[in-house]
């Protein structure tokens, strides 16, 4: 469905930079750009979620479920956003072992969360919203692109 491609993307755009990151080992000024870049894509994924999906699976999915949807992904979130701020803490560069080290830590505690998200939650989710809604979602989570 459109608003599950839409997270789908989202996801994939942040695992294209990873591969860039990577891909420009040696290349100190182009890693730390695309680093920052990946952190803020990281982070404003993050919050996008946060500030559209959760409260959307209350709303759509009902008290329970819906807020145990919400309240799961929070916690995954949580994870995420608490090493992220650790990597931003580092003593240390990208391209450098700890710094890498650190990063691949986020990028796999998100890429578990977006597994089962795309897998279930979204699904779950677009199963309770009318087509309407749905496309809503998707052009909701575009927007928080541009900010």
């Amino acid at each position: 469905t459109v608003f599950g491609q839409a997270i789908a993307q989202d996801h994939r755009a942040v695992y294209a930079l990873r591969d860039q990151y990577l891909a420009a080992a040696g290349q100190v000024d182009l890693q730390r750009a695309l680093a920052q870049q990946l952190m803020w894509e990281i982070a404003r994924h993050v919050a996008s979620e946060e500030i559209l999906v959760h409260p959307l699976c209350v709303k759509y999915a009902g008290e329970e479920m819906g807020g145990k949807l919400a309240e799961f992904d929070g916690l995954e979130h949580a994870a995420v956003k608490e090493n992220l701020l650790k990597l931003m803490a580092l003593n240390a560069a990208p391209g450098e072992l700890q710094f890498d080290d650190m990063l691949e830590k986020v990028l796999g505690d998100l890429h578990r969360h977006n597994d089962s998200e795309e897998a279930s939650d979204v699904p779950t989710l677009e199963k309770s919203m009318s087509p309407q809604e749905v496309q809503e979602m998707a052009q909701a989570l575009e927007m928080t692109k541009d900010f």
